[in-house]
């Protein structure tokens, strides 16, 4: 997941925000809107919370409420590296970020 993150932002700052839509993709679509939802969903992934939209101002965007969208920011996982799986150190501040673990725990009956 977070490989596609970087790779939206890559295309994104590049100018070529079609390169992530799929070769195979048939049928009519509108590159505006593919460029309109790519453009949102990388609103969505900022690494300020606080500059995400709401999830009603995500609706409005879509319905096109809006002419105009802000810029995105750089994603929340923009500090690591392209397998996804390594902090890049040089990038910040190792203090600067956390990483959380899961646990699993199967129940079963006596």
């Amino acid at each position: 997941m977070y490989r596609e993150f970087l790779q939206a932002w890559k295309f994104w700052n590049d100018g070529a925000p079609l390169h992530l839509m799929d070769p195979m993709q048939k049928g009519p679509y509108s590159k505006d809107e593919v460029i309109k939802c790519i453009h949102i969903a990388l609103l969505c992934v900022q690494d300020d919370p606080r500059a995400r939209p709401s999830m009603a101002t995500v609706v409005a965007m879509l319905d096109g409420y809006f002419s105009t969208l802000s810029l995105p920011q750089q994603p929340a996982f923009h500090g690591w590296s392209r397998t996804g799986l390594e902090l890049d150190r040089s990038r910040s501040n190792p203090f600067e970020w956390s990483v959380n673990e899961v646990s699993i725990s199967e129940l079963e009956p006596r």
